[in-house]
């Protein structure tokens, strides 16, 4: 994660942005799956800090390559009627928009130990692997 950011600092400061924009979803993921496992609030704190600054580089620098190379092709556009790389660039970024909401959880269930009849061994699991190791670290 430091190293596909360092990296696409690196390629950003060189302006080979599209390099740069791999390196920074790279990153991103790589925050998402720490989030998605991690115990520790700190931690996980950091991990959104740092995923929320390359978020807004990437979608800065997904603009900024996108301006660069649109520009010749808007004479175009109004003879093409069908879909265009934009269509392409805006699914991008609605999966990507989508695997960030998927990693974060957004609402707490309202489901309690009682309300699961049956499946013993199943909660017993869920205590030792989840439960416990939060309440006794």
């Amino acid at each position: 994660m430091a190293d596909c950011g360092t990296r696409a600092q690196e390629c950003e400061k060189s302006e080979d942005y599209e390099q740069a924009y791999k390196y920074y979803v790279s990153a991103l993921d790589i925050f998402m799956h720490l989030i998605k496992y991690e115990k520790n609030a700190q931690l996980t704190k950091v991990y959104r800090e740092k995923m929320s600054q390359y978020m807004t580089r990437a979608e800065y620098i997904k603009k900024t390559v996108l301006d660069k190379k649109n520009e010749p092709p808007p004479a175009k556009k109004p003879k093409a009627t069908g879909g265009g790389g934009g269509d392409d660039e805006d699914e991008e970024e609605k999966k990507l928009e989508k695997a960030l909401s998927d990693a974060v959880v957004t609402e707490k269930p309202n489901v309690r130990w009682d309300d699961v009849s049956g499946l013993e061994g199943a909660k017993e699991g869920l205590k030792e692997a989840v439960i416990l190791p939060i309440k006794f670290p």
